[in-house]
């Protein structure tokens, strides 16, 4: 099960933001947890960030539309998450776990892949104005790595496709969602009741399908409104899209 971040904004930032990218921090405090930095952020602290984890619970402190001072001349392009410093190796674990999920969240909410992911050394070392190299060496502080943390992230992005096409087809079986292939403008339709999906050819075609839908009371939504993404139609993976059942290719 994912974790659900705790929506609790205590900080405005400094500004508009229009993010392309994911920054990844460690706190560099060790012990200290997710709630003892939201409390801080609430003080008028000028360096919050957009999201903080632990090894027991996330939290959304800053709208993710508003700069925060985080990876130095790169501010401008991101949103950023802290992870907690932990002190054991039990901790540790169940943090990278949380963390994982906080991520996976964000990029689907953005309509974003692991590559538009990276540590704080990476923007240190593609922008200038900070020196930082987190969470590297946190990470190797447990025997982990970077690459294992994009991994899991990938899994869990992966993961949470076919969970949400599990919860939809519970709780909604007559739902049809119309998606995007992920690298392409291709649309499709999913049928969740039949287990299968379509190929929308046209926009003409989708508008009719709408209609037909919304006149024999079926419902009808976007991949993105599943998933809160701020987009217009929701980007899924080519790998992830068996999850909706079948290809059903029209005949010609």
């Amino acid at each position: 099960m994912m974790v659900t971040i705790k929506q609790d904004i205590v900080n405005q930032g400094h500004g508009a933001l229009a993010p392309t990218m994911l920054a990844v921090h460690s706190t560099a405090n060790p012990g200290a947890t997710a709630k003892n930095h939201r409390d801080l952020w609430s003080r008028g602290y000028d360096y919050a960030v957009h999201y903080v984890s632990d090894w027991n619970e996330a939290y959304h402190t800053v709208p993710d539309n508003r700069l925060c001072w985080q990876v130095g001349n790169g501010n401008s392009t991101c949103v950023g998450l802290e992870i907690c410093e932990a002190t054991n190796k039990t901790d540790f674990d169940k943090g990278i776990q949380i963390a994982a999920d906080v991520c996976a969240q964000i990029l689907k909410a953005h309509g974003w892949g692991v590559d538009k992911m990276h540590p704080h050394q990476w923007y240190s070392q593609t922008y200038g104005g900070s020196d930082h190299t987190d969470p590297y060496p946190y990470f190797a502080q447990w025997g982990y790595s970077w690459d294992k943390f994009k991994q899991l992230v990938q899994s869990k992005m992966t993961t949470n496709t076919a969970a949400t096409v599990a919860n939809i087809k519970k709780e909604h079986n007559n739902m049809h969602v119309i998606f995007r292939k992920k690298g392409t403008q291709e649309l499709y339709v999913a049928d969740m009741a039949a287990g299968q999906y379509r190929h929308i050819p046209t926009m003409d075609v989708l508008k009719t399908m709408k209609y037909v839908y919304e006149k024999t009371g079926e419902q009808c939504k976007t991949w993105a409104q599943c998933v809160g993404a701020k987009d217009e139609y929701g980007d899924v993976n080519p790998a992830d899209m068996a999850a909706f059942g079948v290809l059903v290719k029209d005949t010609k």
